[in-house]
């Protein structure tokens, strides 16, 4: 029993600490620059929202055009020095772009997918055709999906 506690014990220790410890020497090195590019996103996106959202009040006269570019002045400039943080990431970590393109694109397949799948419901096209397209384009994903598992 004695034997079986210690050796579960080093197990559950070595298991805990052989993470930190790679990193700290340096052999993962996947993950660096994931970080700083997921805020550079996740700001990006606020922001693009934000203004998308701002637009659309305008339109819907909810704000005038001169409240919205006094709006988005304050987001455009914040936008341009975000964008530059995207591109020197991409510069520095080229798999991080490789990876964003790659969730990108698979993202519009499901939208094309999506966009497919509405011409069939409203039958402006016939299911065999509606069929055939849905297919390629599920393949597409899988091809996407693939390349994107093997990028972990």
């Amino acid at each position: 029993m004695l034997t079986l506690s210690a050796v579960l014990f080093s197990l559950i220790v070595q298991g805990l600490t052989i993470k930190p410890l790679i990193k700290m020497v340096g052999i993962i090195q996947k993950d660096e620059g994931v970080k700083d590019y997921e805020e550079v996103i996740a700001s990006i996106y606020r922001y693009e929202t934000a203004i998308h959202d701002w637009e659309d009040m305008q339109r819907k006269s909810f704000i005038t055009r001169e409240e919205l570019e006094e709006l988005k002045n304050n987001y455009q400039e914040k936008l341009k020095k975000l964008y530059e943080q995207l591109e020197q990431l991409y510069e520095q970590y080229p798999e991080i772009k490789i990876k964003h393109i790659r969730s990108a694109k698979r993202d519009a397949l499901y939208k094309e997918y999506q966009s497919v799948k509405e011409l069939v419901r409203r039958e402006m096209i016939s299911d065999d055709v509606g069929s055939k397209h849905m297919s390629n384009i599920i393949d597409e994903i899988e091809t996407v999906e693939s390349k994107m598992n093997t990028d972990h």
